[in-house]
Parts: C-alpha cells; sequence; structure tokens
C-alpha cells in the first residue's frame, strides 16, 4: 500500500454532518455527497474533505462530515458545525481511481491488510478522506485518507 507517516499540530474542521450506521454508510455517504452538491450546500463552504467520526462504543452509528479546514471561511455557516482535531501522527493512504470505489476499496485494504500487519494501530477518533483537486470520475484521480495512528508497543 502506498501510504506515508506524518506528524500534525491540532487543526480545525468546518463540516455540515451526517449520522451513519455501518449498514447505510456505504450508500448513504457517497449519496450525501451529491445531496451537498445537488442542494448548494457546497456554496456556504468547499467540500474537499470527508471527517468521520469512528463509532462510540456500543452507539450503533457514527458522524460523517462533509467540509474543509475551518480557515477557509471567515463564519460558520448555518447547518455546520466545527471540529477540533487533536495533534497526532497520521497514516496518510494514497487512493488513485475515481470515487467512491477507490476510497472504498483503500479502506478495506487498510483494514484488511495494513494494519494487522503494521507497527502502528489505530486511535479511535477521526479519520479524514482528502479529495484532492481534480476530476474524480478518473482512473487516475488522487485522493488520501488520513488515520490517526500510534506506534505499537
Amino acid at each position: 500500500m502506498d501510504y506515508r507517516i506524518e506528524k500534525k499540530e491540532e487543526f480545525r474542521l468546518l463540516v455540515y454532518a451526517k449520522m451513519f450506521t455501518e449498514e447505510s454508510g456505504e450508500k448513504g455517504i457517497p449519496a450525501f455527497w451529491d445531496e451537498y452538491y445537488q442542494n448548494e450546500v457546497y456554496k456556504k463552504a468547499p467540500g474537499y474533505l470527508g471527517i468521520c467520526a469512528q463509532e462510540k462504543e456500543g452507539a450503533g452509528e457514527f458522524m460523517y462530515g462533509i467540509g474543509c479546514d475551518a480557515d477557509d471561511v471567515k463564519e460558520i455557516p448555518e447547518g455546520f458545525q466545527i471540529i477540533n482535531v487533536p495533534a497526532y501522527t497520521w497514516a496518510i493512504f494514497k487512493c488513485v481511481g475515481p470515487t467512491p470505489k477507490a476510497i472504498q476499496k483503500t479502506w478495506e485494504d487498510i483494514g484488511r491488510e495494513w494494519l494487522p500487519g503494521a507497527d502502528y494501530e489505530r486511535i479511535p477518533d477521526y479519520d479524514i478522506e482528502n479529495y484532492l483537486p481534480g476530476d474524480n470520475t478518473s482512473c487516475d484521480y488522487v485522493s488520501e485518507i488520513w488515520v490517526p495512528v500510534t506506534e505499537k508497543v
């Protein structure tokens, strides 16, 4: 898998969020992105990040938000919220191919291949999908998945 390890200081994200279950996420999250653009929510704040709050113990659902760096906007638009992401070490995975399939496949590979053999373990907090500029339907489109990690002891 193509990845790098990077330390980042605390940062703030602006997100438009919705709750999902494990069952509803695979189809529901791409539909949520479609709604974000069809309903012109993107005019309030650019949507180039997908932010996933890992499920809290026994909650049965998780928050997924679409948004940007909080510094990209002057004020918090109605329906949005600020998320403070702590300083972490991140495993940043390169995804190549059209969305959402490339992102979904990389998530599967992280869980099945990378995490079991890595020198790192996942920190249960926010995961981030970074959708870089370009044609996200192209076979050479590049996006990223950021997973907070700590070295195994």
